[in-house]
């Protein structure tokens, strides 16, 4: 989950190059990206507006 410009939050694969959802807010992107990591038992990585990494949310274990 990362800034995407001036069209808000985008949400990617680890490693992907293709934008999976672009959200308005980081709320919106934060939320969605939980519900689909914990069907996928994944990890989200946070950023920052400035690209720094804020979080990371590992739903593996759940």
């Amino acid at each position: 989950m990362s800034p995407y410009g001036d069209k808000g939050w985008k949400i990617m694969k680890r490693g992907g190059v293709r934008v999976t959802k672009v959200f308005k807010t980081k709320k919106e992107a934060l939320e969605y990206s939980k519900t689909l990591c914990k069907n996928q038992e994944a990890v989200i990585f946070i950023q920052r507006k400035d690209g720094s990494f804020q979080d990371v949310k590992n739903y593996r274990d759940e």
